[in-house]
Formats: structure tokens, sequence, C-alpha cells
């Protein structure tokens, strides 16, 4: 259960955890390496909580668990897992949250049904695949990978129904949030692209190429829930807030801007990679985690930090806002920031926070 017994008895091996609250809650049986994405199931009601959250993991793993709540207090059960062989770097629940979809360092495209444990390749890159997605209105999966490459996959093909091709550079992150289609290259360029203009015309480039409005490498992108824009993240400590307008992609906007943030105010002015960035449908108030061991959740209308966590001994990895805002899942684990000697020095543990109203919009 949530509660004081269930959150301190996963503080193990973390160290100085200022980041992990009394009512915050482990998910028991979670991976034995870094996660890498955490997703929310599907809700047609943003007010009615998410059944179920999932993790994959670089122990070639992905794990779901059953959220429920009683009384006030909410509770997690580990209902199913599968091993993928090979690490997974990127998954998406499909609408009816029967199966999902993964993103494997093996070049394949899988679906995990849910119900029967069973899993078939539905597409293949050259490279590792880096980020799934699922569009529901065209009833398509996207992929990207590290082979420059976005596939769209009708399922009921083995062939990509299009498919855009940004060779030799390599897709370090991607995001989807209908129109808008948003990703970093390896030389740090952001393209966009139009949903609409690729299921209508086969566009086969982007709408739009630009450079980063952050100098140091990007680490993550994520579409606005809205679709009018993306957030940005780099190594550096920093974030980016971009606006877009297929009307006129070139347009500038007042309301863009960059921020500091992951920092420690330090003799040593210590800088972490924010490591991703996350929206939630409600109130688009957005979360970003880093290797400083905490998460912060924003408002970029007010441009006001709505939340801030004291920091942990262990990077933060992968954090996710449930669609409604009221859950605010995250992941300590390595980062390699300290290189491959450090490697399983930092224990792997999957949390939810049930947040306030005030942490996640301003009244």
């Amino acid at each position: 259960m949530f509660g004081k017994l269930g959150s301190r008895g996963g503080l193990d091996g973390l160290g100085s955890n200022k980041t992990t609250e009394e009512n915050d809650v482990l998910c028991e049986g979670g991976p034995e390496d870094t996660v890498s994405t955490i997703r929310f199931s599907n809700s047609s009601d943003l007010d009615v909580d998410p059944q179920f959250v999932s993790c994959s993991s670089w122990d070639e793993t992905v794990k779901i668990w059953e959220i429920g709540a009683s009384s006030g207090r909410f509770s997690t059960k580990l209902s199913a897992e599968i091993s993928m062989d090979a690490p997974v770097l990127g998954h998406c629940w499909s609408p009816d949250n029967a199966h999902i979809f993964t993103a494997c360092t093996d070049n394949q495209v899988k679906m995990w049904d849910i119900n029967t444990n069973s899993i078939k390749q539905v597409g293949v890159h050259e490279s590792c695949v880096k980020d799934v997605f699922f569009c529901d209105l065209n009833n398509i999966l996207i992929s990207t990978g590290w082979d420059g490459h976005i596939k769209f996959w009708d399922l009921r093909s083995s062939t990509p129904a299009f498919d855009i091709s940004l060779e030799p550079l390599k897709i370090w992150s991607f995001s989807y949030c209908y129109p808008l289609l948003v990703g970093a290259l390896s030389n740090g360029i952001i393209f966009v692209s139009n949903m609409e203009n690729i299921t209508k015309m086969a566009a086969t480039k982007p709408d739009l190429g630009v450079s980063s409005p952050l100098k140091f490498q990007t680490r993550h992108v994520e579409a606005f829930p809205d679709g009018k824009g993306y957030a940005v993240s780099s190594i550096e400590g920093r974030c980016g807030i971009k606006n877009i307008d297929f009307n006129d992609l070139r347009e500038k906007y007042q309301t863009d801007f960059n921020f500091k943030c992951h920092r420690k105010m330090n003799k040593d002015a210590d800088v972490y990679a924010v490591h991703q960035v996350s929206f939630n449908l409600k109130h688009q108030t957005f979360a970003t985690c880093g290797g400083d061991g905490s998460y912060f959740i924003w408002d970029k209308e007010q441009r006001k930090r709505l939340k801030s966590t004291g920091g942990c001994d262990v990077p933060i990895t992968a954090c996710r806002m449930n669609p409604s805002g009221s859950l605010m899942a995250y992941s300590f684990g390595y980062d390699w920031a300290k290189g491959y000697n450090a490697r399983g020095s930092s224990p792997v543990k999957l949390f939810l926070h049930p947040t306030t109203d005030k942490e996640i919009r301003i009244s």
C-alpha cells in the first residue's frame, strides 16, 4: 500500500534522498537495469486515475503494475512482465490497452499481446530502434531509430506505409502528438513534421529543420499535448520551449524561451543532464527529471516552477505524468555520466508520487 511503510522500504541504497516523499510508493519487483521509458495506460476520462503504469528497461524487460485506490491510499501490484531478448529503449500502449509496442536494440519493433503473453515482430530498422508512438487517428505505429529513419507501420503489412530517411544522422529522441511529429538529430538539428502532410501527400522529408535552441547535445524532445509546440532538453542543465504554427513554420514567438534547471548551487556549480520531459494532458504543465536525482514540475504559460524536489545521490533517468497530472512516476538508476567503471553503482527504483493540485497548476 502507499504510505509510510511501503514508501520508506524502497529507499535502501539511494543514499541521501530528499526527492522521495512519504506518500510516494515503490513499484515492487522493478527492473534490474536502468529504466528507459515510463508510460501510463490510456484513459478515456482524464479525471479517472489510470489503471496501469509500465516501464521499459535496459535489462530487456517491460513490466506493468496495476494501480488501485482504497480509503484515500493507493496500491500497486506487478501484474505482467516480459523479456524482449534485447534492451528496450522505448514503448507505448495500444489505444485499447491490449498491446504494448516496443523499440529494441536488436533493430526490431515488437508487439506484446498482454492477454496471451506473446511477442510478434511488426517492424524492423537497420539499427537500434529508439522510440515508438501509436497514431490512433490513422491506426499507424510510428517508429524511429539510430538508422535515421522514421517509419510508419500499418500492422497488417510487414513493410512500412511511409518511410522518411534522415541518414546518415541518428534520431536521438522523438515525440508525437497529433498532428506534430518532432525529433532531435545527432547533429543538433530539431525537425518537425505535420502528420496530415505525411498521410495525405506521402511526404519524404520533414517540413522544417532548425538548430536546437540549446547549445549542447539534445537529450530529449517532447511534443505539447495540443500539438502546437515542443520542449527540448539537453546535457547542459537547460530546457527550451518552442511554439509551432504549421501555417508559418519560420515564425518566432515571444512565448519561446529557454531556462536553466537541474543544477546545484555549490562551489563547483554542478550542471546535470535533463534526461526527460513529460506533459500532462489536463493542465499542460510538465515535469523534468535529471542527473541530479531530482524532478521538477513547471508551468510554461506562467514560466513558473510549481514543484521542487530536494535531489538524490542517484540520477532520475525517466519520468512520466499521467494524463490528468494526478500521478507522477519517476525512476532512479545509473545514467552513465561517470562512465563504464561506475556501472551498477546505482540501484534501480520506480516510484509513484500522488500530486496535489498546487503541484500541477496555477490556481
